[in-house]
């Protein structure tokens, strides 16, 4: 059998994405929750993911210079839309023989409810 990821939700814990914004559209971060499953098949894990702009990062690593990052979505401004198409692009193009694979190849990207 072969798997394809589908997007079934995503939110945020901070706010109301749908309808809500952050005070400024070019320069935030917001922790993101995508509900993820696969084509023809009940059931989803969750991932989690920041999406923010270079403006913050920018402005993040203004006195050390670096910063890590991982589970992170850059983005211009804020736009719902976009930021939905976005990830649910990632999951049309991720597909396996298995649900195991689609987690891991979903894993740079965001990390899923059962990370360690």
């Amino acid at each position: 059998m072969r798997y394809q990821a589908r997007l079934c939700s995503l939110r945020s814990p901070e706010m109301d994405i749908r309808i809500e914004y952050p005070s400024d559209s070019t320069n935030f971060i917001v922790l993101l929750e995508a509900e993820i499953g696969a084509v023809g098949i009940e059931g989803s894990t969750l991932f989690r993911f920041d999406v923010c702009t270079p403006a913050w990062v920018s402005a993040s690593i203004a006195d050390t210079g670096s910063m890590w990052g991982k589970a992170t979505l850059i983005v211009e401004e804020w736009n719902y839309e976009n930021i939905h198409g976005v990830v649910a692009t990632l999951c049309e193009r991720t597909t396996s023989d298995s649900w195991q694979g689609i987690v891991q190849q979903l894993t740079p990207f965001a990390t899923s409810e059962f990370s360690t």
